[in-house]
């Protein structure tokens, strides 16, 4: 019969407790509004509708972001507003979105505002939103570039 003390602990883990090897990506003031995200993505919804694929891109954009901006030190509360600029037009309308879920083509879009070229195009679009815009599609031959 195995009871809690037949698991193996190291000298500095509290007797009957379970330790994990590797470390976070996440430091404590990123758990919070990790979790969040995460469930917006997946959990907040009704089981019958919840899809772990959403779950995933949710967890492989917080990687991402990771990996592309703090890859020297651990998430943090300082990394919130990041999230918010991206993600939070899609939570707060409810008319696109329930409150407080995260669709894919949502997860998708904020995703694409972490890129270098999202964080461009944002900026010029803030000072000349057509012009932003025909630069991004000009070489697609995007038919509103076309003479009138």
């Amino acid at each position: 019969m195995s009871s809690q003390h037949d698991v193996p602990s190291t000298a500095d883990a509290r007797p009957g407790m379970g330790r994990m090897a590797g470390s976070s990506i996440a430091g404590h003031g990123a758990g919070p509004w990790i979790t969040d995200f995460l469930n917006a993505a997946c959990y907040r919804r009704p089981v019958e509708e919840r899809d772990v694929d959403d779950l995933r891109l949710a967890f492989a954009i917080v990687t991402t972001y990771w990996d592309a901006r703090a890859r020297d030190r651990r998430l943090g509360a300082t990394d919130l507003r990041a999230f918010h600029r991206a993600f939070w037009p899609h939570r707060i309308g409810t008319e696109r979105s329930g409150r407080g879920l995260l669709h894919r083509h949502e997860l998708l879009d904020g995703a694409a505002r972490h890129t270098p070229e999202g964080v461009a195009f944002t900026r010029a679009a803030i000072e000349d939103v057509r012009a932003a815009v025909a630069r991004r599609d000009a070489p697609f031959g995007d038919y509103g570039q076309e003479p009138r």
